[in-house]
Order: structure tokens, then C-alpha cells, then sequence
């Protein structure tokens, strides 16, 4: 997961350094088929090498189980399925990603408005967070695996609400892009974590539904983040949103704290289940 972050990483760091000159240089309807054509390159990539990772007899069961099509039962069915603790370990994402991202789409007015940065300090700080990301995620990999996803789940967490309640505060350009070292450092944490953590609290038989309606879950929050972010930013300052932001972050940390446990401690010592989560 930690590797998979990185990716993400040199994408974001590499995709922006190499748009502008390459739109210079050409059009944007060159860009844009170089884009698709890199797309299409990766689907082959998959295609031809990739291998299936659905267990046989999972997928031998979901066929001998004569279930076609999409009802509204079944969807219910996939639901209860997931189990309580993984609904409450979604349900504290939903906040903390509420919160968190009221303020990713205002960045670029608090950088001009707030702090009155030129465009070369603004892209300092948009670039340091791929570089975070590649820095950190394998230590995030590394922590997890060695120590377990909730001690680095809930570190991550922990220095977000640190960063939210710091950007509150922030006055001066330095202090914003240290802020944005420590923001990355908790996405780079964050990320891998949380995808490993869902992974581990899904059997195979719903791991497919579960990183979907995961996925759903953290885009949806995103959307009620901008929303309410933009009415707050209206109504009063960018310092309520990180005070939020804040907030929902340590509601989500104390909700994982007493109601999630390690995956670990749900599986034998084989790591196999020793019982589905309820």
C-alpha cells in the first residue's frame, strides 16, 4: 500500500512539472491524447501482466450462487455483510474527510488572499507534498506492518490535528509551508494505512464491495467538504475551517481509538480469520 502511494506520488510530482512545457511546446489537444495514450498504455500494462487476485473459490462460490444482476436486497445483504466495526471505522472516515477537506479547494485563495504569496512560493507549496509523499509513505508502509495499522493510523491522525490547528495560527510563509510538510507527512501515513486497515478488516468474499464503497465514502466526503467549506469560508474565516478540520480529525481519532480494533487481534495467529467482524 505504502509502494502504491508512491506511485501516486511521482505522478503528482512528475504529471505537473512536465505539463506546462510540454503544452508550450505543442497544443493542448496533443496533451491531452499524450494523456489518454499513457492511460492506454497502463491498461495494457495490466491487461497482459497483471495476475487476478480474486481466490478461485470465491469466485466459484459467487457463480454457483446463481446471483444475477443489481437489487436493492442484495445491496443490503453486501452491507451487513462488511460487518459493524468496518461501518464504524467508514463512519469515522466520513468525518475526519468532511472536515479534512473543507479546506483543500480554498488553498489557493488562503495562499493569495490571506498570505499574499507570488506564484513561484505557491508552487513550493503544492510541490512539497508529492515530495513528502515519496519521502514517508514507505516509512508509513514500514510502521504499519511493524507495529500495526491502528498505532499508525492513529499517529497519522494525530498530526493532522496538529497541522489544522497550526494553519489556524499561521501568519508568515514559512510557517504555512512547514505546515504543509507535516499536513503530507499525515496523508503520506493516512493513506497506505487506511487502505491496508480496510483490506484487513474485509474477508475476500466482500473485498471488492468494501474498496468501492470505501472509495464512494472518501469521494462523497469530499464533495460535503467542499460544499461546506466554501459556506463557512463565506460566513466567517479560513481559521473556523482548520479549527474544524481540527476537530473532525480527533473525532475520528477517538472514535478508532475505543471502537476499532488491530486486525490482527480479529484473525488467528495463522492470519487466518478467526471469526468475521461483527
Amino acid at each position: 500500500m505504502a509502494l502504491y502511494t508512491m506511485s501516486n506520488g511521482v505522478g503528482q510530482l512528475v504529471g505537473p512539472i512536465i505539463a506546462g512545457p510540454f503544452i508550450d511546446a505543442a497544443d493542448f489537444n496533443t496533451y491531452f491524447l499524450f494523456c489518454g495514450g499513457s492511460v492506454a498504455v497502463s491498461a495494457l500494462i495490466i491487461f497482459f501482466l497483471a495476475k487476478e487476485t480474486l481466490p478461485h473459490e470465491v469466485r466459484e462460490r459467487g457463480l454457483a450462487s446463481g446471483v444475477k444482476g443489481w437489487s436493492v436486497a442484495g445491496f443490503a445483504a453486501n452491507l451487513r455483510g462488511l460487518g459493524l466495526v468496518l461501518g464504524i471505522f467508514f463512519v469515522a472516515i466520513v468525518i475526519y474527510r468532511t472536515g479534512y477537506t473543507m479546506v483543500n479547494p480554498f488553498f489557493s485563495i488562503y495562499l493569495k488572499d490571506v498570505l499574499d504569496l507570488n506564484m513561484t512560493s505557491t508552487s513550493y507549496f503544492f510541490a512539497v507534498r508529492a515530495l513528502m509523499t515519496l519521502v514517508f509513505a514507505p516509512v508509513a508502509g514500514f510502521m504499519a506492518d511493524r507495529f500495526g495499522r491502528k498505532p499508525a493510523f492513529l499517529l497519522g491522525t494525530v498530526v493532522l490535528i496538529a497541522t489544522m490547528i497550526g494553519y489556524s495560527r499561521a501568519t508568515a510563509f514559512e510557517h504555512v509551508l512547514l505546515l504543509r510538510a507535516l499536513e503530507s507527512i499525515s496523508n503520506a501515513i493516512l493513506a497506505p494505512t487506511t487502505r491496508a486497515y480496510v483490506a484487513d478488516l474485509l474477508t475476500p468474499e466482500n473485498r471488492g464491495f468494501g474498496t468501492g464503497l470505501y472509495m464512494t465514502l472518501v469521494d462523497e466526503s469530499s464533495t460535503m467538504g467542499a460544499v461546506f467549506g466554501g459556506w463557512i469560508a463565506d460566513l466567517y474565516d479560513f481559521s473556523t475551517i482548520f479549527v474544524i478540520g481540527a476537530a473532525t480529525a480527533a473525532v475520528c481519532l477517538a472514535i478508532v481509538l475505543v471502537f476499532v480494533p488491530e486486525p490482527r487481534k480479529m484473525r488467528g495467529t495463522d492470519g487466518a480469520e478467526s471469526g468475521a467482524p461483527q
